[in-house]
């Protein structure tokens, strides 16, 4: 049962919350799943879908069952659900009818939707052979070893000083080209690659960048973690003895991509990777990220399992992607993830 912002109120003055502060969409308030009093005003409720989030040591979604069972541990009481249903009855002195599910299961191929295949231009890969095959030191500081930069065939464009990143689809065809611009004046980081009047851009929506060389790995591990940028995907193969990432080029899961990898075997689980993309003190950008990457997993949670990663433990800096404090960092990232199954 999803309950109004006012029966959520009253519910958490009784378990000992002081102050509320309402937004258009969410409301704020004390930390009272950890703390008995004086916590932050970081146990934010969100209308839309009836959850919390606890962006401190919780560092995850909560229902109301779970902020009553987690805040009457703080008092050395026992709570299960149906225990935390009667202190609600008792507190709004109504009765309630429990929608809650125990379990919940996916049928994968029951579910896979079926989407009008789109072949995509393929380019001849001899054009790679334009590029100088050097090393990169500039992703090879970041941690990008020596073998992952042959496996994904990176190169180097001297003339305008460009890291040369081929895109390939599931069945290895060469559909698009995508350069990092090293100039500190280029008009951007990452464009397609352009040789005279030929333009080698492709539709990013439609393919998922590592998708060729890592499906075997996918599937043997049942899972996918989906990153933003191809230099991700290059370090969780530098950090790890396996590869089971891809990339998307942009923050969302598109609807062509997801059925990419339901058709991979196997596939249990989809953990989005996206970046931190706000400052500590920025809330309201906090917020608006959090409620669309809680957005994609559930979008994505219609089909098989899906979870993403939240800094809510402050690992990570503006702008950093899961995988760039390294394979420890990514481990602890990860093991907070907010699961949607």
């Amino acid at each position: 049962m999803i309950f109004n912002r006012d029966e959520i109120k009253e519910i958490l003055k009784y378990l000992g919350a002081e102050i509320f502060v309402d937004r258009r969409e969410h409301m704020e308030t004390n930390t009272i799943c950890h703390n008995k009093s004086g916590g932050s005003l970081k146990l934010h409720f969100f209308d839309d879908s009836g959850y919390f989030h606890c962006y401190t040591d919780c560092g995850k979604n909560l229902s109301i069952y779970d902020v009553i069972i987690q805040n009457r541990k703080l008092y050395n009481e026992n709570y299960n659900f149906h225990k935390a249903i009667q202190l609600i009855e008792k507190i709004l002195n109504k009765s309630i009818k429990s929608e809650r599910k125990e379990h919940v299961t996916f049928d994968i191929p029951a579910v896979k939707k079926i989407i009008k295949p789109q072949i995509l231009k393929e380019h001849n890969k001899s054009i790679l052979d334009c590029f100088e095959k050097d090393e990169i030191f500039e992703w090879q500081m970041e941690g990008i070893n020596k073998e992952s930069i042959e496996k994904f065939q990176i190169s180097f464009y001297r003339p305008d000083n460009q890291i040369i990143i081929p895109h390939y689809d599931i069945d290895n065809r060469l559909i698009g080209i995508r350069v990092r611009n090293l100039d500190v004046d280029a008009h951007a980081k990452y464009c397609p690659l352009i040789i005279g009047d030929k333009k080698f851009n492709h539709p990013l929506r439609l393919n998922l960048y590592g998708l060729n060389f890592n499906k075997e790995d996918i599937s043997k591990t049942g899972t996918v973690f989906v990153f933003e940028a191809e230099k991700s995907v290059m370090k969780m193969g530098s950090f790890f003895n396996f590869n089971n990432s891809v990339a998307t080029c942009n923050n969302q899961l598109g609807e062509w991509q997801l059925n990419l990898l339901l058709k991979i075997p196997n596939l249990r689980e989809i953990v989005l990777c996206f970046d931190r993309d706000y400052e500590n003190n920025d809330y309201k950008k906090q917020n608006k990220l959090f409620e669309k990457y809680e957005k994609e997993a559930r979008k994505a949670g219609k089909f098989v399992k899906t979870s993403f990663i939240w800094d809510s433990q402050n690992l990570l800096e503006n702008k950093d992607a899961p995988i760039d404090k390294g394979a420890e960092t990514f481990k602890k990232l990860y093991s907070k993830r907010i699961d949607f199954s």
